[in-house]
């Protein structure tokens, strides 16, 4: 496999921990857990409005989200990546056949090549320094007019180590839609997520347009 365009130590500490205990959080994410149903509104969303047409799921995990994105745009229109080489062997695992890669979200090398992408849990582990750099691999992917879903924690701290081994960036709602602003994108709907156990922070979902 390629290695990973260069990581920041708290990101390489983060990838460790999903490689060392990826079997152990997959358990603890499966297909029927709050934390994974929590964005099923947003999937319903995308795929309103994006019947059909290619998608690209960034920080497939444990491949749980990558078996009704299949399901919905069909395996050829599937394309998958994550860091975490412990992840990718469950999520190949769970979805035979799928274009699942090896690769960070700042190794994404495509042009206009998609109509929707999936980014759920990954911009999280983003440091503040790098969102654009992040956010303009993700745009750059899309077609013109694509839609994206996008799922972060609202917070204050940046790189806040809250769990042992995982480092976190945590968001203002202001603040983080004025970088997605910037890179072209617009939130067409948003929502807020409190008291999902076992996380203390809020989560927000986004679904964004490329503009």
């Amino acid at each position: 496999m390629k290695p990973l365009t260069k990581l920041s130590p708290e990101e390489l500490q983060t990838i460790k921990y999903y490689d060392d205990n990826a079997q152990l959080w997959s358990e603890k994410h499966g297909l029927n857990n709050n934390i994974e149903l929590m964005f099923q509104p947003e999937m319903d969303k995308l795929f309103k409005p994006i019947p059909k047409g290619k998608i690209l799921e960034v920080g497939t995990g444990h491949g749980g989200d990558a078996i009704q994105l299949i399901s919905h745009y069909g395996l050829k229109n599937y394309i998958g990546c994550d860091a975490s080489r412990g992840l990718l062997k469950i999520a190949k695992s769970r979805n035979p056949g799928a274009s699942i890669k090896f690769l960070s979200i700042y190794d994404l090398n495509f042009n206009n090549s998609f109509d929707s992408f999936w980014a759920s849990a990954i911009l999280i582990h983003i440091p503040k320094k790098r969102l654009a750099q992040a956010l303009g691999k993700l745009h750059q992917s899309l077609k013109k007019g694509g839609i994206g879903f996008i799922s972060i924690m609202e917070g204050s701290a940046d790189m806040e180590e809250s769990r042992p081994g995982r480092y976190y960036s945590l968001w203002q709602q202001p603040e983080f839609e004025k970088e997605l602003s910037k890179v072209g994108f617009t939130v067409i709907n948003k929502r807020k997520m409190e008291n999902v156990q076992p996380v203390s922070s809020p989560w927000l979902g986004y679904l964004v347009k490329s503009t």
